[in-house]
């Protein structure tokens, strides 16, 4: 029995210390990338709203003093933050796009869904929010390209009441491979 205990707490550390950035060439290092998030300040008299806002790709290696082999997008995220006179009960319909693509589309959404940052493809809120797949594709794309670029995000949309008073956040989160 010692002897197995031995080997497997042999078999660990080995399987750490390869793991753990030994030039085996095999294995790339794995950091998560910065998070990069568009934010939307939404206050209207009216029940239609829009924003658009930048994020630069080329952000999210900021923390990185690695060589870079590829970059992948793992999730996107929402959160939208009810400020100071918004109505209690308030839906949103509308889309998100980025780069004109079609990120998230929302139909009576309520906003108290989405307070706390969640998933855009939470598969549990498919009766308000639809997230599209293809996006993720086409980000990566983006971040294999040699120079990052900026993406432009817009929201539009109509909201069951007035006044809207809304902070939207859309935040990517990545993985970057070194080599």
């Amino acid at each position: 029995m010692k002897q197995l205990s031995f080997c497997i707490v042999i078999m660990l550390s080995l399987s750490l210390v390869l793991g753990n950035g030994c030039d085996i060439a095999v294995n790339p290092l794995l950091f998560n990338g910065s998070p990069l998030t568009a934010e939307f300040v939404i206050d209207e008299q009216q029940t239609s709203y829009q924003g658009t806002d930048q994020i630069r790709l080329g952000n999210l290696l900021s923390s990185i003093s690695e060589t870079v082999d590829s970059i992948k997008v793992f999730n996107i995220t929402l959160r939208i933050e009810p400020m100071t006179g918004t109505p209690e009960n308030l839906t949103v319909s509308g889309s998100i796009d980025v780069d004109n693509q079609e990120m998230v589309e929302m139909s009576n959404l309520p906003i108290s869904l989405y307070e706390n940052e969640q998933s855009i493809f939470d598969f549990g809120l498919t009766q308000y929010l639809t997230g599209n797949p293809a996006l993720v594709p086409y980000l990566n794309s983006l971040l294999a390209q040699p120079v990052l670029q900026t993406i432009t995000v817009n929201v539009t949309g109509q909201a069951s009441d007035t006044p809207v008073r809304l902070r939207i956040f859309v935040t990517l989160y990545t993985q970057v491979y070194t080599s």
